[in-house]
């Protein structure tokens, strides 16, 4: 079994109560299939700037708690398309 997300080097899919990390996967298995692509995770600069709220009311990264009336859940969507691998 391997993350979808392996590549990136720890991806924060958890932002709250003063944590920071990785809580969510989507794990395949590499003989039967491949990761076509995946939908990047924001950075934490981009959840507390102009996508979220105004450059006066952001939050730094260590302040940072979700779910607010932005970011609807403390856990950010992982997203993979995964294609079956074809025998040969």
């Amino acid at each position: 079994m391997k993350s979808s997300y392996a590549h990136l080097n720890h991806p924060n899919s958890n932002v709250s109560n003063g944590f920071i990390g990785c809580l969510d996967y989507i794990f395949y298995s590499p003989p039967h299939f491949d990761v076509r692509f995946d939908v990047p995770l924001p950075s934490m600069h981009s959840l507390h700037r102009d996508n979220y709220r105004s450059l006066l009311h952001a939050k730094i990264a260590e302040d940072a708690n979700f779910p607010d009336e932005f970011q609807p859940s403390d856990h950010l969507p992982l997203v993979a398309d995964l294609a079956f691998r074809t025998k040969t």
